[in-house]
């Protein structure tokens, strides 16, 4: 049915001539919409018209005898007719960043693979193409079309591998649509216009722009191509790209297994010319733009090799033939049995496992380099999974979160392998195993494990080297460099001073071999007020410091006799430490803290004795290091949630500050991340609780003053004198387990001191 075209001059009525027996009850719709007040046999359309006025109308009449409804009449605006557009690849063209135009969809299809547009049923779809000339805030409506419509736009350059933008089925009021949506300048928008249920009839479409300059678009990157898992021969070439449409002003970061790709900042990745087991794992690309980072869904690259379905049961291990080999398998849908332990003595959650029966004694390695996911590793023996003997365990010995495993095993003897995701991740495994007949292992552990010194205290690591030859000889090395001259089992430090932190192994060189160490990380904590020391490791993973919080009392008493026990999970009212995180990395779906690409963070958590404000400072050479502070229901980056009540965020060239309200016996976790440029750079942190504390003075009635402190019950604190407000000193230290506490006739009073302060002890 050819529409009734308004011209705008003079007012139309519309007469259907129903003929019935009174009486009669009429009423008219447009586009199925009752048209409140309408109730007369003809209907005038005034003048001017208006969009609004389009549409399909019809009139329904009943009386006693029956109901019947009016042919419909189509009344359209003469705006410019398109014709076509059926078809994916021969969409209309729509020219200009602002335009109107009149169409149709009588007679359309769907085609082949073309997505449901809206998320509802339609088949009568009619395409459109429209490329801005400029960014920001597009609008396109709808309104008078003569049918219930759906509208939706795509980026994309086949039907197959579409990227839905945004979509509308109803605007309010109305059965036609209409959407609101961010566009860049250059790209071409793909738009579906279809009908629901397959409707069919008269389109009028509009469409405006909005400039970036007097708009606020939400500037989000969008991939128009997704890349899927692949599994590629050995020499393959490879090259990476979503088809991003982003702010000209983006940065981009590469990460593989969450691990900072250097030099890969572009757009596009080209991963190599000769594809190899170094270049396989999990890929992301990280995009910064003016308002957010953004992260890209995942795409596994693997080799190969020959495929191994993997063996969830202990009881049905999957058995490795030969003494040399290699595997590619899953542990995706896997599970852990009762009785399992945790695999290098880690929270994993996904495991499978292998049997293996060297031929020869010898030394065996294990490596599960180029997975595409955060493994653990163990070797046991044993027949029974309740009674297992570990041999040897590895957590990120191999390359970017990888496993590899190295241990002295017996002809003949059997080894149970067991393969893990850290903190229940999943993914692909690449596996290899050799052996080295007659080659003795070696093992070299460092304690402790995650060392933390006192600014000019001395300090000491040792090595344990099992077996021991006199004839073995022993490098340690600081940040990759060797030490001259520490040759030794133990590194000894006279006076801890600032370029000692960072990280240390210890390489071993026998005969036939050459054995490194695990790397510790070695932070420093600096003196606070008068000489105190707040002990603080940091966590390379969330997941670990999770753990540890979960299992750790940090107000258990500690005997006289023992030692401070640095950990990552403190109460302290203040401390400042120097840390270095070069080792550490981005784990997956890690966050981006303060929307910064950064390339490795540690973590540390707070839990405050006392209602405060949180003061956190992180001194850093970097202009990209970033602070982060999240609470947290589980062990997963999904299970955290910003800590949304920061009053202020310092962000300078060399410094970042944070206040935040806290609350007692609350955990607060801190993700410290280093900056892409500054790896591995000292940096110093700090962190001080401000509570609300007040001294008074009395006035006396002697010539000796007198003060009253008010404090948090039962908190320590510490009274300091001074006569320039420069140089402070420790006059006296209580707890007042009321909050109330007098100071008087002390001898400090009749020291010269001007000027009183009352602070926070640890």
């Amino acid at each position: 049915m050819d529409p009734f075209i308004l011209s705008g001059q003079d007012p139309i009525t519309l007469d259907p001539g129903v003929s019935a027996l009174p009486p009669l009850r009429l009423q008219w719709f447009l586009n199925g919409q009752r048209l409140e007040g309408e109730t007369g046999l003809a209907l005038e359309i005034p003048s001017p018209q208006m969009r609004s006025h389009s549409g399909t109308y019809t009139l329904r009449a009943q009386n006693d005898a029956g109901r019947s409804i009016s042919t419909p009449v189509v009344v359209s605006l003469d705006w410019p007719f398109e014709s076509g557009g059926d078809l994916f690849s021969e969409p209309v063209e729509m020219t200009g960043n602002a335009g109107q135009l009149r169409s149709s969809n009588v007679g359309a299809t769907a085609e082949t693979d073309e997505p449901t547009h809206a998320h509802r049923p339609g088949g009568s779809s009619v395409w459109f193409r429209w490329r801005p000339t400029e960014t920001g805030l597009a609008r396109i409506s709808l309104e008078g079309s003569s049918f219930d419509t759906l509208l939706a736009v795509y980026a994309g350059s086949s039907i197959q591998q579409l990227t839905r933008v945004t979509e509308n089925d109803d605007s309010e009021g109305d059965r036609t649509s209409r959407v609101i949506f961010d566009v860049f300048a250059g790209v071409d928008y793909l738009i579906a216009m279809d009908g629901f249920l397959g409707a069919e009839g008269n389109i009028l479409m509009d469409w405006t722009l909005e400039p970036e300059a007097n708009a606020s678009p939400d500037t989000s990157p969008l991939p128009t191509r997704s890349i899927r898992n692949r599994d590629l021969a050995e020499g393959a070439s490879i090259v990476l790209d979503y088809g991003l449409i982003a702010p000209s002003t983006s940065t981009y970061q590469w990460y593989r297994n969450g691990h900072l790709l250097g030099g890969a900042t572009g757009k596009t990745l080209r991963v190599a010319e000769h594809f190899t087991r170094q270049h396989a794992g999990r890929y992301t690309l990280a995009v910064k733009t003016p308002e957010q980072a953004w992260l890209s869904p995942s795409s596994d690259l693997s080799l190969d090799w020959p495929v191994q379905e993997p063996r969830d049961a202990f009881g049905d291990a999957m058995p490795l033939t030969g003494d040399s080999g290699h595997l590619r398998t899953h542990n995706r849908a896997m599970s852990q049995e009762e009785g399992e332990p945790l695999h290098a003595g880690i929270t994993g959650g996904h495991s499978i496992w292998f049997e293996w029966t060297p031929s020869e004694s010898g030394h065996a390695s294990v490596s599960l380099e180029g997975s595409s996911l955060d493994t653990l590793l163990t070797a046991y023996q044993g027949q029974t999974i309740d009674q297992l003997t570990t041999v040897g365990h590895d957590a990120d010995g191999g390359n970017l979160s990888t496993s590899q495993l190295e241990f002295a095993v017996q002809a003949g003897e059997s080894y149970r392998i067991a393969v893990d995701g850290f903190n229940g991740q999943t993914g692909n495994i690449l596996m290899s195993w050799h052996l080295e007949p007659g080659v003795d292992s070696i093992a070299v552990v460092i304690s402790p494990k995650a060392p933390s010194a006192r600014w000019g205290h001395p300090y000491q690591l040792e090595a344990t080297i099992a077996p021991w030859n006199e004839t073995y000889q022993l490098q340690w090395h600081h940040n990759g460099i060797p030490i001259e001259g520490a040759n030794s089992a133990i590194l000894s430090f006279e006076s801890m001073a600032d370029h000692h932190t960072g990280y240390y192994t210890l390489a071993v060189k026998t005969s036939s071999d050459a054995s490194v160490s695990q790397t510790v990380s070695l932070s420093i904590s600096l003196p606070g007020p008068h000489g105190k020391f707040s002990d603080l490791t940091l966590a390379e993973k969330f997941g670990t410091l999770y753990e540890h919080v979960r299992t750790h009392d940090p107000e258990k008493p500690r005997q006289a006799s023992e030692p401070p026990s640095p950990s990552p999970f403190i109460s302290a009212y203040s401390g400042k430490h120097l840390v270095v995180v070069h080792e550490s990395h981005r784990e997956m779906l890690e966050p981006f803290h303060d929307s910064e690409l950064g390339a490795a963070s540690a973590w540390f958590a707070f839990q405050p004795p006392v209602d405060g404000i949180l003061a956190l400072n992180l001194e850093t050479p970097s202009e990209t290091a970033a602070l982060g502070v999240y609470q947290a229901q589980g062990p997963s980056f999904p299970e955290i949630k910003d800590h949304l009540g920061t009053l202020t965020t310092l962000k300078e060239p060399q410094e970042i500050g944070k206040l935040l309200p806290v609350h007692a016996k609350e955990t607060y976790f801190i993700a410290v991340e280093a900056g892409r440029e500054a790896i591995p750079e000292i940096m110093t942190l700090s962190h001080e609780l401000l509570i609300d504390m007040a001294i008074e003075p009395i006035f006396p009635t002697t010539a000796k003053p007198s003060f009253q402190i008010s404090t948090p019950p039962g908190i320590p604190f510490m009274i300091e004198g001074s006569v320039d407000l420069l140089e402070w000193t420790i006059v006296e230290q209580e707890r007042a387990l009321d909050g109330q506490y007098t100071f008087d006739n002390h001898p400090s009073l009749d020291q010269p001191y001007q000027f009183f302060r009352v602070r926070t002890a640890n």
